[in-house]
């Protein structure tokens, strides 16, 4: 009798251990009540990389910013840089964001530099994108005598 009392003692610590492990892998709390667990992944900003188009004596960099989902807007920093034209275009009527759904989102702010001069640079934010989407695609048109310029991004 006493070598089943050495055995239940620790099968019983070993089944809580067990029990404890399980619930937490779960979601789940000991008395029955679940802990919410989101299904969607956020978005993994640092494999997103800046982007650099030259064409037209206009160097554009774009670098996004914060792209998660729970992020109140998507950003990208736009650098542009000449020393051949002047930099007059507004940025809120040149750029578009388009996703792998087909949407097409028009930016809702800029906040840098005031069109004009050889070197521009500052914050381009749009609306967030859907979850569907695979791709997004950044479209800045008529700078520097280049119809359209795209930057796109694998989500």
């Amino acid at each position: 009798m006493q070598l089943k009392k050495y055995f239940i003692l620790p099968g019983l610590i070993l089944l809580v251990v067990v029990l404890l492990t399980a619930c937490q892998s779960t979601g789940q709390k000991l008395n029955g009540s679940t802990v919410k667990q989101d299904n969607v992944e956020p978005v993994n900003t640092a494999m997103f990389k800046s982007q650099v188009n030259d064409e037209g004596g206009v160097t554009i960099t774009v670098s996004p910013q914060d792209l998660s989902r729970d992020a109140s807007s998507w950003d990208f920093k736009i650098v542009l840089s000449t020393h051949a034209v002047d930099l007059g275009q507004d940025l809120l009527q040149v750029a578009i964001l388009t996703d792998s759904t087909g949407a097409i989102y028009a930016p809702i702010a800029w906040t840098g530099s005031e069109p004009g001069g050889h070197h521009r640079e500052g914050i381009l934010r749009f609306p967030l994108v859907t979850e569907d989407a695979s791709w997004i695609e950044l479209k800045i048109a008529d700078v520097g005598a280049i119809a359209e310029r795209i930057f796109k991004w694998e989500l």
